[in-house]
C-alpha cells in the first residue's frame, strides 16, 4: 500500500468515526502516529478544539521520572510548507508559554488547561523539554514544492522542532506495525577484546560462569560491533526494534538528561573512558557458545536471537552516531553482559535488577501482566479495543471495535477509585504504577490476589466499569456543551477541571453510597444521577489538584460550602449537608479496609451502555 493511500483510508475513517473534516482528521492521524496513542484519546485529550486554539492543534505532556516533555502540534492537510506557517506557530508558541502572552493574542482560551499545567511544573521547581512538531500532507522531495526541502532543512532541528512530512509518519506507523509481527531468528557472534593488561598466555578476553541452568559471560567490544547487531537486526526483520525488550520503554531522546551525558562523552577526548562512565549493555539470549580457549588469539561467542533487556538509551545514541558517521565510535568500547536463559521470569528479574542508570518503566512493563489478556477480551467483547503494545492502535481496525483505549490509561481510574488514591495517582503516578506492577509479581502483596491474572478476579469488572465512569461523563459533558443554561454548562466546566482522577474517584463513591455497596445494582440511570449530583456539588475552584498531596484538603477544597450548608436539593432524594460529603469522599482510612472491599466488589455490567457522542 503506498504512502497517499494509507494516510487516505485512515482520514476518511477518523472524519467519519468523530464527524469531523479532513483537516481536523489529519491533525488526530498525525499526532496518534509520533505519541502512538489511539485517535479517541488523541481526539478526546490532545487535540486543542475550535477556534480557540492559539494557533496550535494539540498538546500532550510526558513524565518520566520527573523530566517532562512538552509536544506541541501544528499539523496542515496540506503538500507545501509555508514559512510563514513554520514562524509563526514557533513564535505563537514562545509568546503564550515562554512570555507569558505579553502581546496579549486573543483567541487562546482552548490553550488555558495546558498554559496552567506548564506554569505548575514549572513553579514547582520542575524543568520541560519543549518539542514542537510541524506536520505537512506532502513530501519532503516533492518537485512541484522545491521549498518543502529548503524549509526543513533550514527549521528542523531534531528533540526541539522536528519537521515531518507524510512519508515520515507512513514510515513511523510500519515500524510500529513491523514491530509487531513474530521475529525471524538473528545469529550473532560476538567478538570480545583481550585484556590489555595480561600476559599474552592469558588473554582473559572474557569472564563466565553459570549459576543452575544459567550461563553468563561479561566482555568489552566495540561499539560498532553492537552497532553492526543492529544492523543485522534491521536487515532481518525490517526494523531494528525487535532487539529490545518488549517490557522496556521507547528511546526517550537526545534531550533528556542521562542521554545528553552519554552524547556528550561519545563526542569527547575522553570517549575512551566510556567504559568507566556508562553501565554496559545487558542482553538475553536464547543460546550462546562458549570458546574453550581463544582462536587465532580471539574469542567468538555465536549467539542465537539476542535481546537487549538494559541499555536501550546508550544503543539508540551510539547507534544514530554510528549512522551519521561510524568513524566517530573508533575509540569507543562498550561492556557486555550475556545471559543465556528463556525462563521469563528470570528475564524479568534481570531486566529489573539492571535498569538503574535510566530507570525502566513501571508503567511500561505492566502492560506485559497476565491480567491484561482477560481484560482486553472482555473489553473487546464490548466493543471496545483494549491497546497494550506501541502499534496496536494501527493494526486493530476491526469495524466491531467502537473506540480503542490504551491499558495504562485505565489503571489510574481503577486506582483512583477502588484503592481510594486519586491524589497518588494524579500526583505521583510513578508509585502508583510501582504498587501495581509489584502486586503482579510478589504473593505477599495485599493487592496480589486481584491482579495476579486470575480469570476470576473482580479486577476486570471494576475496570470496564471506571471506563464507563469517565466514557458516560464525557458524554454528558458533551452535551452541556448545547445547553441554553450557561450557569449549567459552567457548572460542568468546573467539574472538568477537577481532573478526571478525582471525578472517577467522587463518582465512585457517590455510587457505593447510593447502592449501599452493591455493585449488581449499578446502571446508566444510576451513574448518570451520580453525575449530576456531582456537577452541583463542585464549586469553582483555581486550585490544581496537583499540588495537593492530601485528598481531604483537595476535596474540601472544591466543596460548594456555602451552597449546600443547611439546604436540601431537589436533586437529592434523602438529605446530604457539606459535612455528609466531606466524610464520604474522606474515604475508608484503613487501606486492609479498601483492599478486602475490592476483592469482594464485582460489578455487573449488563445494564451499563456507553453511547458514542462527539
Amino acid at each position: 500500500m503506498n504512502c497517499k493511500l494509507f494516510i487516505d483510508s485512515y482520514l476518511n475513517k477518523i472524519s467519519k468515526k468523530f464527524n469531523i473534516n479532513l483537516d481536523d482528521a489529519f491533525e488526530v492521524f498525525s499526532i496518534s502516529a509520533i505519541l502512538d496513542r489511539s485517535f479517541d484519546e488523541v481526539y478526546d485529550n490532545i487535540l486543542i478544539k475550535g477556534n480557540e486554539d492559539g494557533g496550535i492543534d494539540g498538546i500532550f505532556f510526558s513524565e518520566d521520572y520527573g523530566n517532562y516533555t512538552m509536544h506541541i502540534f501544528q499539523c496542515k492537510n496540506s503538500k507545501k510548507v509555508g514559512q510563514n506557517q513554520i514562524e509563526k506557530f514557533r513564535n505563537d508558541f514562545r509568546e503564550i508559554f515562554f512570555n507569558g502572552n505579553k502581546s496579549n493574542k486573543l483567541h487562546i482560551s482552548g490553550l488555558d488547561k495546558s498554559i496552567e499545567r506548564f506554569s505548575h511544573i514549572i513553579t514547582s521547581g520542575k524543568m520541560i523539554d519543549c518539542k514542537q512538531y510541524f506536520v505537512y500532507n506532502g513530501k519532503y522531495d516533492d518537485p512541484k514544492y522545491a521549498s518543502n526541502k529548503i524549509l526543513t532543512d533550514n527549521f528542523h532541528i531534531e528533540d526541539e522542532f522536528e519537521i515531518w512530512d507524510s512519508n515520515d509518519l507512513y514510515q513511523k506507523i510500519r515500524r510500529l506495525v513491523t514491530s509487531l509481527n513474530k521475529r525471524k531468528q538473528i545469529n550473532f557472534i560476538f567478538k570480545p577484546e583481550n585484556s590489555n593488561i595480561t600476559s599474552k598466555k592469558d588473554n582473559q578476553g572474557l569472564i563466565s560462569f553459570s549459576i543452575y541452568q544459567v550461563k553468563a559471560a561479561i566482555f568489552r567490544i566495540p561499539a560498532k560491533q553492537l552497532c553492526e547487531l543492529l544492523d543485522l537486526e534491521k536487515s532481518k526483520n525490517d526494523t531494528f526494534e525487535k532487539i529490545f525488550a518488549e517490557n522496556i520503554r521507547g528511546f526517550l531522546g537526545k534531550k533528556n538528561l542521562t542521554n545528553e551525558k552519554i552524547l556528550e562523552t561519545i563526542n569527547s577526548d575522553k570517549n575512551v573512558y566510556f567504559p568507566f562512565l556508562n553501565n554496559g549493555i545487558t542482553i538475553i539470549c536464547n543460546e550462546f557458545t562458549l570458546p574453550y580457549n581463544p582462536q587465532l588469539g580471539t574469542y567468538n561467542l555465536p549467539t542465537k536471537n539476542p535481546v537487549i533487556v538494559n541499555g536501550l538509551q546508550t544503543t539508540y545514541i551510539l547507534y544514530q552516531e554510528y549512522l551519521k558517521d561510524e568513524n566517530i565510535l573508533d575509540d569507543v568500547y562498550i561492556t557486555i553482559r550475556l545471559y543465556e536463559t528463556e525462563d521469563p521470569e528470570l528475564v524479568e528479574l534481570i531486566t529489573d535488577a539492571t535498569n538503574t542508570q535510566s530507570a525502566i518503566g513501571f508503567r511500561d512493563k505492566i502492560s506485559n501482566k497476565k491480567f491484561n489478556i482477560y481484560a482486553k477480551e472482555l473489553f473487546e467483547n464490548k466493543g471496545i479495543g483494549y491497546i497494550t503494545k506501541r502499534g496496536e492502535v494501527f493494526v486493530n481496525n476491526s469495524d466491531t471495535l467502537t473506540k480503542t483505549i490504551h491499558n495504562t490509561s485505565l489503571i489510574p481510574f481503577w486506582y483512583s477509585a477502588f484503592y481510594e488514591s486519586p491524589h497518588i495517582a494524579l500526583s505521583a503516578p510513578k508509585l502508583m504504577y510501582k504498587e501495581v506492577f509489584q502486586a503482579t509479581n510478589k504473593s505477599e502483596h495485599q493487592l496480589y490476589e486481584i491482579l495476579k491474572g486470575d480469570i476470576d478476579s473482580p479486577f476486570y469488572s471494576q475496570l470496564f466499569f471506571v471506563y464507563s465512569l469517565i466514557e458516560i461523563f464525557k458524554s454528558e459533558y458533551r452535551k452541556s456543551q448545547y445547553s441554553v443554561d450557561s450557569e449549567f454548562s459552567t457548572k460542568f466546566d468546573n467539574l472538568l477541571n477537577v481532573g478526571e482522577e478525582y471525578i472517577v474517584y467522587l463518582l465512585y463513591k457517590l455510587i457505593d453510597d447510593e447502592l449501599e455497596g452493591n455493585f449488581k445494582l449499578v446502571s446508566n440511570e444510576v451513574i448518570n444521577n451520580a453525575i449530576y449530583e456531582l456537577v452541583e456539588i463542585v464549586s469553582k475552584t483555581n486550585y490544581e489538584p496537583s499540588k495537593f498531596s492530601n485528598k481531604g484538603a483537595f476535596i474540601n477544597s472544591i466543596i460548594n460550602t456555602h451552597y449546600l450548608s443547611g439546604n436540601i436539593r431537589e436533586l437529592q432524594t434523602h438529605f446530604r449537608t457539606t459535612e455528609n460529603y466531606l466524610e464520604l469522599f474522606d474515604g475508608y482510612k484503613n487501606q486492609s479496609e479498601i483492599v478486602e472491599k475490592i476483592k469482594k466488589t464485582k460489578v455487573n455490567l449488563d445494564n451499563i451502555e456507553i453511547m458514542t457522542i462527539q
